[in-house]
């Protein structure tokens, strides 16, 4: 049950967690250098939270605005902002229903483990929409509920559980498709607060091992990253 501690453990909330576990910072670039093979002129996180992956994140972004609807996150956040001197990042508070900037104001929208918190996915999925410039994307990180681990983890805290009712592949289409294209779905076993190096690199062999005797395991991915371009025009 280890793991299930390094799923839910409240440390992967702290702002310097890249100082404290430096063996983390290749495991987010890995994934940001997927994401952006030159850098984004701007970027909007959603519900950024601390920003503990700023450090790596924020080598990808010209400019990044973060925001998130607690003010305890964004002080925090604010102060890794102060801490490395970021002149390109800021860190906003919002009401978590309404994004008050210019339409077509970003090339990216990032939301890391948070389209299973939103109540009303429809409704921010039309904003992160209208925020985006033509041809935008929005990338985004969340739990794979088809691993049982991550089923059961989800399960217990109330505030997780709309992750169990949207996080299968097919019903994330449904809901992304009307206002965003070439919709792209991976699977990783990427345990983004695991306590240790060790823990981080047998996880990874085992996912690999399984993976490659039986390929049809890669669906049980602890993680799926998902990435799709802003449609012209919503499909509804």
């Amino acid at each position: 049950l280890d793991i299930l501690d390094d799923l839910a453990g409240s440390h992967r909330f702290d702002p310097f967690l890249l100082e404290h576990k430096p063996f983390l910072v290749p495991v987010y670039d890995g994934i940001f250098k997927e994401w952006f093979p030159a850098p984004a002129e701007s970027l909007l996180d959603i519900g950024c939270g601390t920003g503990l992956y700023w450090p790596v994140l924020q080598k990808y972004v010209r400019n990044l605005v973060g925001v998130d609807s607690s003010p305890a996150m964004i002080e925090e956040a604010s102060s890794l902002i102060r801490k490395h001197g970021w002149s390109h990042v800021r860190a906003m508070p919002y009401d978590g229903e309404s994004l008050d900037f210019p339409a077509g104001s970003f090339d990216v929208v990032l939301c890391m483990d948070v389209l299973h918190h939103i109540h009303n996915l429809d409704g921010a999925l039309q904003q992160f929409h209208r925020l985006l410039k033509p041809g935008g994307r929005l990338l985004a990180m969340e739990p794979n509920v088809l691993n049982p681990l991550i089923y059961i983890a989800h399960l217990i805290p109330e505030e997780e559980r709309h992750a169990i009712i949207r996080n299968t592949a097919p019903r994330l289409r449904r809901l992304l498709s009307p206002y965003f294209e070439d919709i792209r779905i991976q699977y990783d076993f990427l345990v983004m607060s695991i306590s240790s190096e060790a823990r981080l690199r047998q996880v990874n062999r085992l996912g690999r091992f399984l993976t490659r005797i039986f390929p049809p395991f890669k669906y049980m991915g602890f993680r799926q990253t998902l990435s799709m371009r802003k449609r012209n025009k919503p499909a509804r």
